[in-house]
């Protein structure tokens, strides 16, 4: 688990490069609603994204398998787990 992530200070500037995309999130959830946590979510997708992680079978307690691995819905959900 990832203890106190949400309220860990993070920087856009200090994440790699390949951590810069949000994903396929729709805009005005990025635009509206998620605007402050943009920098946790390219992180959090970052690192979900990276073929490191590819045998990942569950992250937080979620299932990290099917169809939803790159999707915003799945993003949503580990980010409302790490709070």
């Amino acid at each position: 688990n990832l203890l106190g992530y949400g309220s860990a200070v993070l920087k856009e500037k200090e994440l790699p490069q390949e951590w810069a995309s949000v994903g396929s999130v729709p805009k005005w959830l990025m635009d509206d609603r998620a605007r402050k946590i943009r920098v946790h979510w390219q992180a959090l997708h970052g690192l979900l994204s990276t073929n490191t992680l590819g045998g990942l079978e569950s992250f937080n307690e979620v299932p990290m398998s099917g169809s939803l691995r790159d999707q915003p819905e799945l993003t949503c959900l580990l980010l409302m787990q790490c709070l």
